[in-house]
């Protein structure tokens, strides 16, 4: 089985390398392949709550037969010893803002793999996350042979039909990330959580259901797997800075406070600064090491527009906060916008 690195299937993804007609990029292979990392002693050992993640693009006459797929996997979820949560994410953008650009360009990609869906360039992208409380309980719930059984299938390249005749499946397949992570942190905005009871309760009470309309941010990074333990200490840092900090908030001359008597901030747009802060943030690192010694995080935040997220990385507090991490990224950062599909949290 074909294997690559985290991050180098991460930048194909993101940045829809590679395209092929209308129906998106694809391995020259004939069925979809995985890009993992070994099984690892550490993900063995691993006592606390694991997260199965996947990344995995599909064409769009797939994507309603996926859909059902994942609400059939969901309700049998449901039901299974240490099930805390799962959720299905549309990448739908890019930031501009994470990659220092210009603030005049910010949000300009918002809704970039979206168009390029409805345009005929792009298929669909998505993340999956599939919570336990623990590995040994997602083991027994059987939810790691699901994937390469009942959506691997359906990851092949689709030729657009000719004088209205429909697309015809090719036999090429795109290949899709499958990865292990492990909570470090997490934040809404009411606290941070770090221990592992509260990590729990907050994964099975995730915020970002469809019908909210919130933007999720998954900036990708990594870091070389040695400086693990020092990185996690500096992120948690910044986690709390991006969980608390919003704009105008009450050090600001414009700030309102009967317009913002929560103190979250005002809605960003791309003609003020302002922004509400984060309703959740995360920190998500691989329990598998690259080959390249090479460690992967996800920094999963759920906001409520992207101009919130664009603006809140013009912040100076901000900006100083991210320093000390961002000198151990060894590769990324890469952070689509996504928009939430499909949320089930234990009941």
């Amino acid at each position: 089985m074909k294997r690559r690195d985290f991050f180098g299937v991460v930048a194909v993804a993101a940045t829809g390398l590679n395209l092929a007609s209308c129906m998106g990029s694809s391995s020259a292979e004939n069925t979809a392949t995985t890009s993992t990392t070994a099984a690892s002693s550490e993900l063995a050992s691993h006592t606390g709550v694991v997260t199965l993640y996947y990344e995995f693009r599909i064409a769009g006459p797939e994507n309603a037969t996926m859909l059902a797929a994942v609400d059939a996997l969901s309700t049998s979820l449901a039901a299974k010893d240490g099930f805390l949560s799962l959720s299905l994410k549309n990448t739908v953008g890019d930031s501009t803002m994470v990659k220092n650009y210009p603030k005049e360009l910010k949000g300009v990609l918002g809704t970039a793999y979206t168009d390029g869906f409805k345009a005929g360039r792009m298929p669909l992208f998505y993340a999956l996350f599939i919570r336990f409380e623990n590995y040994t309980k997602l083991k027994a719930a059987g939810v790691e042979s699901w994937f390469d059984t009942t959506v691997a299938p359906m990851l092949h390249l689709y030729q657009p039909g000719q004088n209205g005749a429909p697309p015809t499946k090719l036999a090429l397949a795109f290949d899709y990330y499958e990865g292990y992570f492990k909570t470090v942190a997490a934040g809404n905005r009411t606290a941070i959580y770090a221990t592992e009871a509260e990590i729990v309760t907050f994964l099975k009470t995730q915020e970002d259901t469809p019908d909210r309309g919130y933007i999720t941010v998954e900036n990708h990074v990594a870091i070389h797997s040695s400086k693990t333990a020092e990185f996690n200490e500096k992120v948690k840092i910044l986690l709390t800075t991006a969980q608390t900090t919003y704009r105008p908030d009450i050090n600001d001359a414009d700030f309102d406070g009967g317009l913002d008597p929560q103190l979250i901030g005002q809605p960003g747009s791309a003609t003020n600064a302002y922004y509400r802060r984060a309703v959740t943030t995360e920190i998500l690192q691989n329990l598998q090491v690259e080959t390249n010694a090479a460690r992967s995080y996800l920094m999963h935040g759920v906001w409520q527009s992207v101009m919130d997220h664009e603006n809140s990385h013009l912040d100076v507090r901000f900006v100083q906060s991210s320093t000390p991490t961002g000198t151990y990224v060894m590769a990324g950062p890469v952070e689509p916008f996504y928009e939430t599909r499909r949320l089930v949290n234990k009941a």
